[in-house]
């Protein structure tokens, strides 16, 4: 977390916005590990805002699945629903791969919803498109 959080200041003291959103989404990731849910949060809704600024939709994406890890982190502390919309909102903006993993967050919010039938179908349909994305025909 210090060197995330270093790596921001100093992006912010460079005025370099496309590395304060990577350092953002690092900050979430850090804040993600050490199961501080409203900070990790807070720093992904950050990285996802600079990116939508910046026109970075891989940051948006990665930035919009921080947020939702974030909320499935701790049912009894998280929010499904959120989760649910972050993780909607990446398949919306992904592509490929990143899509795929987006799918599986999805599932997991589903999942966390109690919404078991749907979230097998997501699974399995995430699971369908790694298959395809991974042949080489």
């Amino acid at each position: 977390l210090a060197a995330a959080t270093e790596s921001l200041e100093l992006s912010e003291e460079l005025g370099d916005r496309s590395s304060g959103a990577s350092a953002l989404r690092a900050c979430a990731a850090a804040h993600l590990a050490n199961h501080e849910l409203e900070e990790a949060i807070r720093a992904a809704r950050g990285a996802r805002s600079l990116s939508q600024e910046l026109g970075d939709r891989e940051g948006q994406v990665e930035a919009l699945l921080l947020e939702a890890d974030s909320h499935l982190l701790v049912v009894k502390r998280g929010d499904p629903n959120a989760a649910l919309a972050a993780a909607s909102a990446a398949v919306e903006l992904a592509e490929g791969l990143q899509k795929a993993w987006a799918e599986l967050r999805v599932g997991k919010a589903q999942l966390a919803k109690g919404s078991h039938e749907d979230a097998l179908k997501t699974a399995q349909a995430a699971g369908a498109e790694f298959q395809r994305l991974s042949s080489f025909d």
